[in-house]
């Protein structure tokens, strides 16, 4: 008899990582920028993922749309899609484009869902914990780690970006604002330093 073999397909990496930082404006931000080429690098370093990056600046919200359709065109189930945020985010959980725009949680949901595969979706910017119905975080490990659970097994929202699959990290609770740091230079997000030195980049050096 004949042998037949089935390979397993190779996973393709892709993200999209955008940094918004509204220049000439009443709230312009200072290390958005600097926050998504300190991505790149991280997803650039690592070993075994090669990771195709599309890194966008200053995009407003139908060009935020475009640039998700465009960068996980042709993804398959044994994809990899990750989708970076560093701007301004709204206490109703949306994420701010230039030019006064504004992409909701329930449209970034639709427009996510239309992607095959496991998608990660880190943002990093005020409110973002409206995104998976993240609360303050507790004071003491344990509750803290129930919490955690707790957002990322809740269903009952359609539009709760931690269900069905989705692997979501934000960088505050939903009535928190996010926080910056600086090396007297340079402005970066605080909670991308902290992901990025956790994977074994340091931003500040």
């Amino acid at each position: 008899s004949a042998g037949v073999t089935v390979k397993e397909p190779v996973p393709v990496y892709r993200a999209l990582l955008i940094g918004n930082t509204y220049p000439g404006t009443d709230s312009q931000l200072d290390g958005c920028d600097t926050d998504v080429y300190a991505m790149r690098n991280v997803l650039n370093s690592m070993d075994g993922t090669d990771f195709a990056v599309n890194l966008q600046l200053n995009l407003n919200a139908s060009a935020m749309q475009s640039a998700i359709a465009s960068t996980f065109a042709g993804a398959r189930s044994c994809d990899v899609s990750l989708f970076y945020y560093s701007g301004h985010g709204t206490s109703a959980g949306s994420l701010v484009g230039v030019g006064n725009t504004s992409i909701s949680v329930s449209n970034l949901r639709r427009y996510l869902d239309l992607i095959p595969g496991t998608k990660i979706v880190i943002l990093d910017c005020c409110y973002s914990g409206m995104m998976i119905g993240k609360s303050n975080d507790a004071a003491s490990p344990a509750a803290f780690n129930s919490a955690v659970i707790s957002a990322f097994s809740s269903f009952n929202k359609d539009d709760n970006l931690a269900s069905n699959g989705y692997i979501v990290l934000t960088a505050c609770s939903k009535n928190q604002v996010s926080a910056s740091l600086s090396d007297g230079v340079t402005p970066f997000g605080a909670f991308t330093y902290g992901l990025c030195y956790g994977s074994g980049y340091d931003e500040w050096k």
